[in-house]
């Protein structure tokens, strides 16, 4: 079979491009961050108030606190005096 040299440099052409493109689709990939994900050290529960602590799958740690009023002007002067 006979093939004319624009065909095949078209052809190699197509190739060298979906290469490229195949690196840089699987390199973006290789360079995003992994996800996080967490599990739970302690959970304490009160009547107005609970606290939990976790750990991160990279090493940090996270405290989460929660407080209720029982209105919201003494919950608004209490995140003031925070």
């Amino acid at each position: 079979m006979k093939y004319n040299a624009a065909i095949i440099k078209i052809m190699l052409a197509l190739a060298l491009v979906a290469t490229a493109g195949a690196e840089t689709r699987f390199g973006a990939a290789a360079q995003q961050p992994e996800k996080l994900t967490f599990k739970m050290d302690f959970c304490g529960i009160g009547m107005f108030s609970s606290h939990q602590m976790y750990t991160a799958s990279d090493g940090t740690t996270l405290n989460v606190d929660l407080e209720t009023y029982r209105s919201l002007g003494k919950a608004k002067k209490a995140l003031a005096k925070e």
